[in-house]
């Protein structure tokens, strides 16, 4: 009446294709361990570099900040 043959088969497909997808899944999740940690290390080093930019060219950049500022309020 069943073929057994092709329901063993089929269940062994089946389980093949679920370990095969259950392994994928966890090697994904692995790849995004430390996502986060890489991303603040990035904000962080963009932070330094702008604290050290406005170190270094700060008071000539906050005079010319200014200046333009004033030019543009009073041109209104």
């Amino acid at each position: 009446m069943f073929n057994t043959f092709g329901v063993k088969a089929l269940q062994t497909k089946l389980a093949i294709t679920g370990f095969i997808a259950g392994a994928y899944g966890r090697v994904a999740e692995r790849r995004e361990t430390g996502q986060g940690a890489v991303e603040y290390v990035g904000i962080v080093l963009v932070a330094a570099a702008i604290v050290g930019a406005l170190i270094i060219w700060g008071p000539s950049l906050a005079s010319t900040i200014k200046d333009k500022l004033e030019a543009a309020i009073n041109s209104l």
